[in-house]
């Protein structure tokens, strides 16, 4: 299958000469197949996706400059909006589209590798929601359901809201549960401003879900707050 990616990327004779009179796209690609994808920087694969099928063409130092604008953290580059995205110079909406399917196939191949593993504090539970609530500028509320071995079932999107606010219906969640026959119930939701304090309508929420758990047989094991890279833990500060 790799002989096939690498043939279709191949480039013309007449420009493999020597590396110093390759352009960087033509080097990267030469480098690509001389030592594999695994060899090519974060940059040099930004530049692969791109350069491709657009009308502009970026440079390799143009790349290592976006990246940088994102403190070369993938996770936080994998977070930017269609927007951003067309907000970067020369990008094409097809390349926008590529980039973000691009990202999106990663973070769900990672976020599946991490739920094949129980879960067995909350710092598991950050490492799987992370690329899903971290630096949102809106509110988004998630659950995972559990198995009897604490293993994810399913990762669901109850809601996605604005600003300050995002409305969870209870019933559709223990309908959920009882669908999927899970044991346990972890709630994750994020502050957009930052602020990790659990609001009123927070605990509230929090109590009503956990009495609805109960009434079921679930276990409601926790429930996170994202605000930016930091996460608070309400099992782990006594508040469940």
């Amino acid at each position: 299958m790799e002989s096939k990616v690498m043939a279709g990327m191949s480039i013309p004779r007449k420009s493999i000469r020597s590396k110093g009179e390759l352009s960087d796209l033509e080097s990267v690609k030469f480098k690509l197949q001389q030592q594999g994808r695994r060899a090519l920087s974060e940059w040099e694969l930004l530049l692969l996706v791109l350069n491709y099928r657009g009308n502009r063409k970026y440079e390799l130092e143009e790349c290592r400059m976006l990246l940088n604008k994102y403190e070369n953290r993938l996770e936080d580059f994998s977070q930017i909006s269609m927007e951003e995205v067309l907000n970067i110079d020369g990008m094409t909406e097809s390349q926008g589209i590529l980039l973000l399917a691009m990202w999106e196939l990663a973070n769900r191949k990672w976020t599946n590798n991490e739920q094949r593993t129980s879960i067995r504090n909350s710092g598991d539970v950050k490492n799987i929601l992370r690329h899903y609530l971290m630096d949102l500028s809106h509110e988004e509320f998630y659950v995972l359901y559990l198995n009897r071995a604490n293993r994810v079932i399913k990762l669901e999107q109850l809601s996605k809201g604005g600003l300050t606010a995002t409305v969870v219906d209870v019933k559709l969640m223990m309908r959920q549960a009882l669908l999927l026959k899970a044991s346990t119930l972890i709630l994750a939701h994020n502050h957009p401003s930052g602020n990790l304090r659990p609001s009123e309508e927070d605990l509230q929420l929090t109590a009503q879900i956990k009495k609805a758990c109960k009434y079921f047989d679930l276990k409601l094991l926790d429930h996170l707050i994202f605000g930016g890279k930091e996460v608070l833990s309400f099992a782990d500060d006594g508040l469940l």
